[in-house]
């Protein structure tokens, strides 16, 4: 089991014991308080990464436009199917995934 099932099975197993402790109104305040402290540290992450010269927002702008071009220099069906995936939700992705490759599908529902 990976990381964050084990975390996430243990906080689950936790919440009960809390409720009782603290409350629900108490645990929603943890959470709460949890979310900003989260967010102070994701700010602040960021403005660290620019200081330091690192933006990943360029790399992704870049990384998107080199694809774009390769998209559209195929040309026929294979322009037209890419186009029509781009267009389709996540949900329709991963049902088309989990048809081609079924393992993942089994692994998904266990």
């Amino acid at each position: 089991a990976g990381m964050s099932s084990i975390t996430s099975t243990l906080a689950g197993s936790a919440v009960s014991r809390l409720v009782n402790r603290i409350g629900l109104t108490g645990l929603l305040e943890g959470t709460a308080i949890c979310l900003v402290l989260s967010l102070l540290c994701a700010d602040f992450a960021y403005s660290i990464a620019e200081r330091n010269g690192f933006d990943p927002a360029e790399e992704i702008k870049e990384k998107k436009r080199k694809a774009q071009e390769r998209a559209s220099m195929k040309k026929g069906d294979k322009a037209v199917d890419l186009a029509v995936e781009k267009k389709k939700g996540t949900v329709a992705k991963s049902l088309d995934l989990f048809r081609r490759v079924p393992t993942l599908g089994a692994l998904f529902w266990e």
